[in-house]
């Protein structure tokens, strides 16, 4: 059967801006981001503590403590894991820009319409600025997850369907959680909290 001849079960209607794009960033790059931090903020108590015993090393033998060059080493090292945190914060917006320049530079808009077709067997994404279509098996999703405005629908392949939540026709958030812990048995889901 054609699928002009299919009716749909529901749909989404996703228009991607730079705004939507900056919730995009930390769930795409979140467990980098958690490793990061957390490993990160280990060693930089490790190094925090080997300037203290330093600097006490120095007080007691009267010798400066920037003499040696381990102590600029560890000062180094706090300086760049700073920098790496700044450059975490502003990461959103700078991601948010880059994919707006690449819409722009591809398509003349900032902003690039997607439209989701939810049929029994498959999700069918229409790009409506390329007309370009993508055919994607529920069984292709692992993980399933959502921010405060959209649904973010994952497969092996790291490819992303990117769904707003106040973009449905013929269901809900609520509906579509249901559809889709029916659908995706085996994706890992990180649904929030009801707020």
């Amino acid at each position: 059967m054609e699928e002009a001849e299919r009716k749909p079960i529901f749909s989404n209607q996703y228009v991607m801006d730079e705004k939507k794009n900056r919730q995009l960033f930390p769930s795409l790059a979140g467990i980098r981001r958690v490793l990061f931090l957390v490993f990160g903020s280990l060693f930089t108590v490790y190094l925090i503590y080997q300037l203290i015993d330093r600097i006490l090393w120095a007080k007691q033998t009267g010798e400066p403590v920037f003499s040696q060059i381990f102590a600029w080493f560890i000062v180094v090292g706090i300086l760049l894991y700073i920098t790496m945190i700044l450059l975490l914060i502003v990461a959103p917006r700078r991601y948010a820009k880059r994919q707006t320049k690449q819409i722009r530079e591809a398509y003349g808009t900032d902003q690039m319409e997607l439209q989701t077709l939810f049929y029994d067997d498959e999700l069918v994404l229409h790009n409506l600025t390329s007309k370009g279509s993508l055919r994607f098996q529920y069984t292709a999703f692992t993980m399933i997850t959502e921010t405060k405005d959209l649904f973010l629908l994952r497969t092996a392949q790291k490819q992303v369907v990117v769904l707003e939540k106040l973009g449905f026709t013929g269901a809900d958030p609520e509906e579509f959680r249901a559809f889709m812990d029916e659908k995706c048995p085996g994706a890992k889901r990180k649904w929030r909290k009801a707020e």
